[in-house]
């Protein structure tokens, strides 16, 4: 067993006088809280961490604060030394107490030194003994220190020779680059206890945190503080959006708002005892800041005097000011938008190809010009402009092809002349306001985020050259700085702890940026008021105007909580992300329609049940069908269908065709079905009208009926005259009506008319008859006939170009009149004569789902929601919406109608009569003229003007 000094032996006999109370208010004074929680620095162990530096200096001066006597066998120890040799005693009876000297530093540390994984296991010996004889090693470099105890008496003792300092023990190389400076003066410079975070890195503070700061404090020295993080009791989700866990390195950088690059992501393989996180392996992260990037034409003291410790807002601020009192100026001088005119066409390649002496095509290499427009440009130039950007080569190969732009309506044309053709050059106005554009100095500052992509600086500025000005284009000059951040990350990433180290005296050279970044927790947050949301037509100016959005961010906008969401491109970005996830293969009908009716057959928990029911693609048509078999089950207690199509809500060649019902028992428009097809042809129609009634047997268990083929079931067919879709609800009709005689169903119908799609369709179909009053009334064949003769010799075209459209259809005349039609009366009576359920329905839904929307956003939808509630909470989404309720509001609409009609035709009546007035006038003015002579009236001498206006006033 190793021998203890003399100092360990002192510090061991004074620890074990003291009581297990008094151990343990020293533990908890010297160690971190999560190494007290242990539980193993007790008195039964003093033997194994008494015994190492600095705690068997320290054990002493804690019993001597407590006014401790020490026990008389521990004067012993004066009488041999560390190789065990006797020392003379004067009086080993006297109790000895510890000599009151002033305190310097302690150094504390969390457990014992520990040298490099590699080197660990070549040594021998019990892990006791190893630390007793470092710290033996120690301990005789700091008997030389004041701090040192000495012990005495009333007689005579021996004092320790005095000794000049010891060199420091060479440290052993690390694995890791070492960014600190060792400080042989560290007792000396700090001003409180040391901790060690690794064999090699000391630190005079660590201070604790439970949430990832945006911006961190940089040390004033080294060796000043150091940051532990802990997040073992965040509850929030640390994970990626492929599930698998963040590392603390990559939680800490993606909170943080400066810019770190460079350096490394830290070993897996080789990684560092970090002591302080009782000895926990890690991969040491090592960052150096961004720093900034800043316009060449910046003001040099702008940020020489910066030095950035803690973060400050009136910094980030006054650049922030200062920019925009550029970009102001900039806005408002005539001069710096020319200039960026010019800058702008410079940019700009000519798109032109012309031959070269072989006759191959090469990129033209003519360079922007002006050139005058023509007298015939001119005439048609709005803007007031002579002068046009043009190719120098524009002679060369199709004229067309080269480079052709007009100069801006609120650009000051002369500036732009004088820029081309003297190389950006401009004359120099003395005394005028414009006379340097955007100030002398420009203040533009960003962070790297932005620096790297953006090469140029925005803003015009102009250089004095004698009598004129040279445009001068900005370059965005990187601006290093020295501050580097060393993260200590576990390889265990459940350990979700983390040493944070940051270096640099000068502190940054930089202020903080605005908040620009967003982290991954605003990013949760702004998802979730997506999801709230819903992804059906979502856009970002939706999702930031939704009550629900509202209701996240407490009464706020999501951009007053977190400004990086005024950004309206981060919003996109966060938005498009979900949307992706939500839809992987994308929104098409040929990959994201067909996976979500993949999905939907797999899964067997939706919570509306299965949606997309049908896709059908063929070289002829392209066809999806889309019910939620709820509200479909109502058709079976429906009177009618209306059926019409939507084009603005789908984007592309898709055409929405909805299905509408009144549902009598809730008092309202019910969409329950939409169809998606890309034709519009009779045999597109007749497949979407057989999809959609078989889907719906299919789905509810139950055909769809027809009462003038089965007895009961639907009376009517509502279509808005298209002839393709009659004719292809008549195709499928037939199919129905062949299945139901075979059967055994008798119709009312005579079976000889069941067999004729045109003729078929005159039991059940009705046509919206809006713009067509003067057809629904009349009562016989005659006088339907009269009305078809006199529109076909009408002096209007379109008159006789739509009546010989309609009027070779059998269908068409019996479907808007109740006199023709083959429907029962009382059928006809108790259906409605127009597609106002769709019509109204369109801008309904492209309000709430917005228009020109793909074709799988277009299927989502939430009606069944709105339908269960209503069942649920038996409140209606109209309380004053019965049969009687209608009919009055019809009444009282028609009589405003009415009134307005009357009001309109009177108005008109007496404009008729003043304009016949004033013809009558005229005339007799005329006359007046011609006889006497007189072209105008003299007004009235003596009058005042306000007299003379006074003649013309009503009485």
């Amino acid at each position: 067993m190793v021998s203890l000094s003399r100092e360990q032996q002192m510090g061991l006999k004074v620890a074990k006088t003291l009581s297990d109370a008094d151990i343990h208010s020293y533990v908890k004074q010297n160690f971190l809280p999560s190494l007290v929680d242990l539980g193993v620095y007790t008195k039964e162990t003093l033997e194994t961490w008494v015994t190492v530096e600095p705690h068997f200096v320290n054990i002493v001066r804690f019993a001597a604060g407590l006014r401790r006597v020490i026990d008389a066998a521990s004067c012993e120890l004066n009488d041999s030394n560390e190789n065990g040799k006797r020392r003379r005693s004067s009086s080993p009876e006297a109790p000895l107490l510890v000599k009151k000297e002033p305190l310097e530093p302690q150094f504390i540390e969390i457990s014992s030194d520990s040298d490099s994984q590699s080197n660990t296991s070549k040594r021998t010996g019990s892990v006791d003994a190893r630390k007793a004889k470092v710290s033996k090693k120690r301990a005789k470099g700091l008997s030389a220190r004041s701090d040192v105890i000495d012990i005495s008496s009333d007689d005579e003792m021996s004092q320790p020779r005095p000794r000049l300092p010891k060199r420091p023990r060479k440290e052993e190389p690390s694995d890791q680059p070492e960014l600190s400076n060792r400080q042989d003066s560290m007792a000396q410079t700090v001003s409180g206890p040391v901790v060690r975070i690794t064999r090699q890195l000391r630190v005079d503070k660590l201070i604790t945190l439970t949430q990832v700061p945006s911006t961190w404090e940089v040390p004033r020295r080294r060796g000043e503080f150091a940051y532990l993080v802990d997040l073992t009791k965040d509850t929030r989700s640390w994970a990626k959006e492929n599930g698998k866990m963040m590392s603390m390195a990559a939680i800490i950088k993606g909170e943080d708002q400066d810019s770190w690059q460079g350096g490394s992501g830290g070993s897996v393989n080789k990684p560092t005892k970090v002591i302080a996180l009782e000895n926990a392996l890690c991969r040491v992260v090592e960052h150096i800041c961004g720093g900034s990037y800043h316009c060449s034409e910046s003001d040099p003291e702008l940020l020489e005097s910066c030095k950035r410790y803690k973060p400050d807002l009136d910094e980030t601020l006054a650049l922030f000011n200062a920019e925009q009192d550029v970009n102001s100026a900039d806005t408002s001088s005539v001069k710096a938008n020319a200039a960026s005119f010019y800058r702008a066409v410079n940019s700009k390649k000519c798109p032109a190809s012309i031959p070269d002496s072989t006759g191959s095509l090469q990129p033209c290499s003519g360079t922007p010009t002006t050139r005058q427009l023509s007298a015939k440009s001119q005439s048609k130039n709005w803007d007031g402009k002579t002068y046009f950007i043009g190719c120098s080569n524009y002679n060369t190969g199709n004229k067309m092809d080269h480079l052709h732009q007009w100069i801006p309506r609120n650009t000051d044309e002369n500036i732009v002349k004088q820029l081309f053709q003297n190389g950006g050059r401009v004359e120099l106005v003395r005394g005028c306001d414009d006379e340097v554009s955007g100030g002398d100095k420009c203040a533009r500052v960003v962070s790297p985020r932005i620096g790297k992509k953006k090469s140029e600086c925005p803003y015009s500025h102009f250089k004095h050259d004698g009598n004129s000005e040279i445009s001068v284009t900005g370059k965005m000059i990187k601006r290093t700085c020295n501050v580097k951040l060393k993260i200590f990350c576990p390889v265990d990433e459940s350990d979700r702890r983390a040493i944070v180290v940051l270096f640099g005296d000068d502190g940054h050279n930089h202020p903080v940026f605005p908040p620009t970044k967003l982290t991954k927790q605003q990013r949760e947050i702004y998802l979730d008021a997506i999801r709230a949301h819903g992804l059906v037509g979502a856009t970002v100016s939706k999702v930031n105007n939704a009550p629900s959005t509202r209701q996240i961010y407490g009464g706020n906008a999501p951009s007053v909580n977190n400004p990086a969401l005024a950004n309206t491109r981060k919003c996109r970005e966060v938005l498009n992300s979900e949307i992706k996830r939500q839809f992987p293969f994308g929104k098409d009908i040929k990959a994201g329609v067909i996976h979500q009716q993949d999905c939907d057959l797999k899964c067997q928990d939706l919570p509306d049940g299965i949606y997309i029911h049908e896709v059908v693609r063929t070289a002829e048509i392209q066809l999806v069908v889309t019910l939620i078999p709820e509200l479909a089950a109502r058709i079976h207690d429906a009177d009618y269908t209306t059926h019409d199509c939507t084009y603005k809500r789908v984007w592309n060649d898709w055409k929405e065709w909805e299905v509408v019902i009144w549902d009598k028992r809730l008092s309202k428009r019910l969409t329950i079905a939409r169809l998606y097809t890309t034709r519009e042809t009779r045999h597109a129609f007749a497949l979407m009208f057989k999809k959609l009634w078989e889907t719906i047997a299919t789905v509810t268990g139950k055909p769809v009926r027809f009462k003038f083929l089965d007895g009961s079931g639907l009376k009517a067919i509502i279509l808005d005259g298209d002839k393709n879709q009659v004719a292809g609800c008549g195709d499928e009709l037939v199919s129905q009506a062949q299945a139901a005689h075979r059967q055994g169903h008798r119709s009312a119908a005579p079976v000889a008319e069941l067999n004729d799609p045109l003729t078929i369709v005159q039991h059940i179909v009705k046509t919206c008859d809006i713009h067509l009053n003067r057809i629904v009334y009349l009562e016989s064949r005659e006088e339907i006939d009269t009305l078809v003769q006199s529109c076909k010799t009408s002096s209007h075209k379109i008159v006789r170009d739509w009546i010989v459209d309609k009027n070779p259809t059998p269908w068409f005349i019996p479907s808007i009149n109740i006199n023709m039609s083959k429907m029962a009366r009382e059928d006809w009576l108790a259906t409605p004569t127009h597609t106002s359920l769709n019509e109204s329905a369109h801008p309904f839904t492209n309000q709430r789902t917005g228009t020109g929307r793909s074709i799988l956003d277009a299927i989502q939808t939430d009606e069944l929601r709105i339908v269960q509630t209503m069942e649920t909470n038996g409140v209606l989404s109209n309380l004053h919406n019965t049969q009687h309720e209608r009919n009055m509001s019809n009444l009282n609409r028609a009589a405003s109608r009415t009134r307005k009609n009357a009001q309109n035709t009177s108005a008109q009546n007496r404009i008729a009569e003043i304009k016949a007035q004033m013809d009558i006038l005229k005339e007799d003015l005329k006359a007046v003229k011609s006889s006497t002579g007189i072209k105008r009236a003299s007004p009235k001498k003596g009058m005042t003007g306000t007299q003379r206006a006074a003649e013309f006033l009503p009485h």
